[in-house]
C-alpha cells in the first residue's frame, strides 16, 4: 500500500519493522527520526516533498524533520519543533489538530474546501494535485543549495484515469475500471511529466549534477505481485545497464548514499545496487492490507485468499515465485 511503501522507501526500513502500512499508522520512537531525508538534511540538502496528503506525507506518518517543506508548508515543522523527539505521539497529534483546524477554518470562510483523502487517490482531484506537485518540484529545482525532492504523481493510480492528452483512448469512453487504453494514456501523461522535469534540469545546467529516480509505490490494480518500475539515471549516465538481480524499493536509500559517498545507515534493510555481490535470487518480502473477500490467482498461478480490509498479508517473492500469507 502507498503509505507503507513510500515510508519504507524514504526510511530504508520495512513496514513490518516500522509498523507503518496504512493510515493512521505512524512512525514511533527513535525510528521516527531515521531516514534518507534526515541524513541528507544533515549533509546540507534542502528537502521538499510533493506527495499525496494523508496517505504519503511526512507529518501524517510522523517522520520527524524529514523535509523542510511538505506539500508547500513548513508550519507544522516549526510549530512542533519545541517538543522533544521522544514525544512522537504528541507531535503527531498536535500536527493533525493544527492541520484539521486550518482546513476547517478555510472551509468555514469559503477560502477553500477541506481536502477529501478519498478524492486524492480516486482521481477526482488528480489533475489539480499533479499540477501542483509538478509546479512545486519545478520551483524547488531553482534552489541554490543541493536539493532532494520527493514527488508523487497520481495520474497512473487508477482504477479510472484523468487523461490529459488522449492517444490510445481517443474517442473512447472510460466506462469500466482499468481499461488498458486509458491506462496506457495515463503512462504517456506521466512520461510527458518526466520529460518536463528532465528538460528543466537541462536548462538549469543541473542534469549531470542530479540523480533521477523513477519508481512506483505499488503495481497496477494495487498489486504487490506485479513488478514496478525502478529506473535510476546517474549524472553523465554512469552505471548504465539493466540490473538482473531481484531488487526492491528498500535498495533506493542505500544506493543514493553509496553514490554520494556516504555510509549506509545501520538500520537500513536494503542494499546499494552499486555493489556487485547481491544474490540474484534473494528473498523479498512485501506487506499490505487486504481490501476484499474472495479467491484470486496471481501471475504465477498461486491461489491466495483475500480477507476484509483489516487483515494484513505478507508476501514472499523469490525469483519467479511468490507466496502470500494472510493474517
Amino acid at each position: 500500500n502507498t503509505t507503507g511503501s513510500v515510508t519504507s522507501m524514504l526510511t530504508g526500513m520495512s513496514p513490518i519493522r516500522t509498523g507503518v502500512i496504512y493510515p493512521p499508522d505512524i512512525m514511533r520512537g527513535t525510528e521516527s527520526t531515521r531516514g534518507l531525508p534526515q541524513i541528507l538534511g544533515t549533509a546540507g540538502y534542502t528537502r521538499t516533498n510533493w506527495s499525496v496528503s494523508y496517505y504519503s506525507n511526512s507529518h501524517a506518518q510522523n517522520m520527524v524533520n524529514a523535509f523542510d517543506s511538505d506539500n508547500g508548508s513548513n508550519i507544522f515543522s516549526t510549530f512542533t519543533s519545541i517538543l522533544p523527539k521522544s514525544y512522537e505521539l504528541s507531535r503527531w497529534l498536535i500536527t493533525a489538530i493544527v492541520k484539521e483546524f486550518i482546513e476547517m477554518t478555510h472551509g468555514a470562510f469559503l477560502f477553500q474546501e477541506m481536502e477529501n483523502p478519498f478524492n486524492l487517490v480516486s482521481n477526482h482531484d488528480s489533475f489539480i494535485q499533479d499540477a501542483r506537485n509538478l509546479a512545486g518540484a519545478m520551483r524547488d529545482m531553482d534552489s541554490e543549495n543541493p536539493f532532494f525532492i520527493n514527488t508523487h504523481f497520481m495520474m497512473t493510480h487508477g482504477a479510472f484515469f484523468p487523461i490529459k492528452k488522449p492517444y490510445f483512448s481517443k474517442g473512447k469512453e472510460q466506462n469500466a475500471p482499468w481499461m488498458p487504453d486509458f491506462y496506457d494514456d495515463a503512462i504517456r501523461d506521466f512520461d510527458t511529466t518526466v520529460k518536463i522535469i528532465y528538460e528543466r534540469l537541462q536548462q538549469l545546467g543541473e542534469l549531470d549534477n542530479t540523480v533521477i529516480i523513477i519508481t512506483s509505490d505499488h503495481g497496477s490494480e494495487w498489486s504487490k505481485l506485479k513488478r514496478v518500475p525502478l529506473l535510476i539515471r546517474f549524472p553523465e549516465s554512469a552505471h548504465s545497464g539493466t540490473y538482473e538481480a531481484n531488487v526492491q524499493r528498500l535498495d533506493i536509500a542505500p544506493t543514493v548514499l553509496a553514490y554520494l559517498g556516504l555510509p549506509k545507515a545501520p538500520w537500513m534493510e536494503g542494499d546499494s545496487l552499486l555493489q556487485a555481490d547481491i544474490p540474484a535470487n534473494r528473498s523479498i518480502f512485501a506487506y499490505g492490507i487486504l481490501k476484499k473477500v474472495g479467491v484470486s490467482h496471481n501471475q504465477h498461478g498461486h491461489m491466495g485468499h483475500t480477507a476484509d480490509f483489516d487483515n494484513h498479508s505478507i508476501t514472499l517473492i523469490q525469483c519467479n515465485n511468490a507466496f502470500t500469507i494472510d493474517s
